[in-house]
C-alpha cells in the first residue's frame, strides 16, 4: 500500500516539475508487436538524474535453481531402478526447467495508467522514446484508445535525421555505441516474461535510462546539424503515424477468402499444367530441377533454352576463368521473363511463381495459415498468424531509411501492394476499402 501511495503522489508529482521524460514499455502476448492488441507489462520512465520502474504482473520472482531433464540414457537407467549420476542429466540450458520464488506484489494497470494520465497527456512536456510510434501506441489502449500528446522526440528518428549514413544503424544498442560510446549488455529478449523479476526490472530501466541520455547527446547534434525544423517536422508526421496505426485498413475479409479460394485452384491449374508440358512430375520449388529442365540440351531431356544471367557462384567461376554449365544460370523471375513468350513451359512457371507469390505474400499472411518456404531444394511448412484485428491490417511506416524521407513500411508492406494491371493484383487492391462514411483514395506524386 505504501508502494502505491508512493507511486501516485511522490513520483507523479516529481515528473510534473521536469520538462522532458523519457518512457518505454515491455509488452506480453502471442501478439507483443501488434500495439493495438498487446499487453504492457512493465512500463518505465526516466529524467533527469532518476529512473522508475513500475512492473504490471510480472509472473517470476528470482530464479531459484534449474532443473535438468534426463537423457535418454539416463532414463533407460532410472527406469531400472539404478542409482543416477550427473552424467545422467542433460547439460542443456535450453531444456533447463526454471525455478522461481514468488513475484514481490505489484501494481496493476488500472492503478497505474490513470495515475499517469496528466504526466502523458501534458503538452508541456516533452515525451522521449527509441521507436516512440511503439510506445505511444502500445499504451493508448489504457487511455481509452488516446496516445499520449506531444511534443515528442525519437531518438530513433533522431540518430537518422543529424546523419543520414546512420540510417542502417538506428537500433537502441548501435545508437548508444555511437554517440555514448556504450554498450548495453541485456540478456532479457523479447520474452521478459519467461526471465527473473529483478533482470527484467534492470533491463527494463537501462532501456529508458540511457534513452533518456541518448536524447540529451542527440539534442546538440540536431542543433549543430541545422535540422531542427526538420526533426519538428518528423515529429509532426509521427503523431499522423500514430493514427495510422492505432487505426488500420479495413479489409473485405469475405473477398479475401473467396481470392484464397480462387488463387489456390488456380495454383493447382497451373502445377498440372506445368507437370504436362515438362512431360513428368518435378519439384517446382527445386532451382536444380529446373536449371536442368530449362537448360540442358534437347538431346538430354531439357529444352535447350539459351540462358544469361549467371548465379552467384556462376560470376565467381566465370571470374575465376573456370568453364561453366547449365547449373551456373539462375532461374529467378527475372531471369526467365524474356522467355515468357517464347516458351510454354518457362510461361507456366512464371504464371505459377506469380501466383504464389499473390497467396504466400498477401493473401495467407492477411488471413492466416499454412506457407511453404523452400531454401536449398528443401520445403518447410509454415504457420503463419493472421495480421487482422477486427478486420483491419495495422501496418507499421517507418520514418528512417530512406534518404529521400519517404516512409518505408512492413508488417506488412502495405506500399507493395500488387499492381492491378492483373485480375489477381486488382482483386487484392479491391480488398481494401473505405468505412462507411468516407472515401478511398488513391494519390501520388
Amino acid at each position: 500500500e505504501f508502494r502505491r501511495v508512493l507511486f501516485r503522489s511522490e513520483m507523479i508529482n516529481h515528473y510534473k516539475t521536469v520538462d522532458a521524460f523519457a518512457f518505454d514499455v515491455e509488452t506480453v502476448g502471442d501478439r507483443r508487436g501488434d500495439t493495438p492488441i498487446n499487453e504492457v507489462l512493465w512500463i518505465t520512465f526516466s529524467t533527469y538524474g532518476r529512473g522508475d520502474v513500475i512492473p504490471m504482473g510480472h509472473p517470476n520472482g528470482d530464479l531459484i535453481s534449474e532443473v535438468y531433464p534426463l537423457t535418454t540414457l539416463g532414463k533407460r537407467r532410472s527406469d531400472l531402478g539404478l542409482q543416477l549420476k550427473d552424467g545422467d542429466y542433460s547439460k542443456d540450458r535450453r531444456k533447463a526447467t526454471k525455478v522461481f520464488g514468488p513475484p514481490p506484489k505489484q501494481l496493476f494497470p488500472h492503478e497505474v495508467f490513470p495515475a499517469l494520465r496528466e504526466l502523458m497527456f501534458n503538452p508541456s512536456i516533452l515525451k522521449v522514446g527509441h521507436n516512440l510510434v511503439f510506445d505511444l501506441t502500445s499504451v493508448a489502449k489504457y487511455f481509452d484508445g488516446q496516445f499520449p500528446v506531444g511534443p515528442y522526440f525519437d531518438t530513433m528518428v533522431a540518430s537518422f535525421i543529424y546523419d543520414n549514413r546512420n540510417k542502417n544503424k538506428c537500433g537502441l544498442d548501435d545508437c548508444l555505441e555511437r554517440e555514448l560510446g556504450y554498450h548495453m549488455v541485456k540478456g532479457v529478449g523479447a520474452q521478459v516474461e519467461i526471465h527473473p523479476f529483478s533482470e527484467v526490472a534492470k533491463y527494463s530501466y537501462l532501456d529508458a535510462k540511457y534513452t533518456f541520455l541518448l536524447y540529451k547527446a542527440l539534442v546538440p547534434k540536431i542543433e549543430a546539424s541545422d535540422v531542427t525544423k526538420i526533426m519538428k517536422l518528423e515529429m509532426d508526421v509521427l503523431e499522423v503515424l500514430c493514427h495510422m496505426k492505432l487505426t488500420g485498413a479495413p479489409i473485405d475479409t469475405d473477398e479475401l477468402q473467396n481470392l484464397h479460394d480462387r488463387l489456390t485452384e488456380d495454383i493447382e491449374k497451373t502445377r498440372a499444367d506445368i507437370y504436362k508440358i515438362a512431360g513428368r512430375v518435378f519439384n517446382i520449388n527445386s532451382n536444380q530441377e529446373k536449371q536442368y529442365l530449362l537448360y540442358s540440351k534437347k538431346s538430354d531431356g531439357g529444352r535447350g533454352l539459351k540462358p544469361k544471367v549467371l548465379t552467384g557462384k556462376g560470376i565467381k567461376k566465370d571470374m575465376a576463368g573456370e568453364e561453366l554449365d547449365y547449373m551456373d544460370y539462375s532461374v529467378s523471375s527475372e531471369a526467365l521473363e524474356p522467355y515468357r513468350e517464347s516458351d510454354i513451359l518457362v510461361k507456366a512457371l512464371l504464371d505459377y511463381a506469380d501466383l504464389n507469390k499473390l497467396l504466400t505474400t498477401y493473401v495467407i499472411p492477411y488471413l492466416g495459415g499454412e506457407v511453404t518456404r523452400t531454401v536449398g531444394g528443401k520445403s518447410k511448412v509454415e504457420i503463419k498468424e493472421s495480421l487482422l484485428v477486427n478486420g483491419r491490417i495495422h501496418g507499421d511506416f517507418i520514418q528512417h531509411g530512406a534518404e529521400t524521407g519517404r516512409f518505408s513500411s512492413r508488417n506488412p508492406n502495405l506500399q507493395n501492394v500488387p499492381n492491378p494491371r492483373t485480375a489477381h493484383g486488382k482483386a487484392i487492391r479491391n480488398m481494401f476499402y473505405a468505412p462507411e462514411g468516407y472515401k478511398l483514395v488513391v494519390a501520388d506524386y
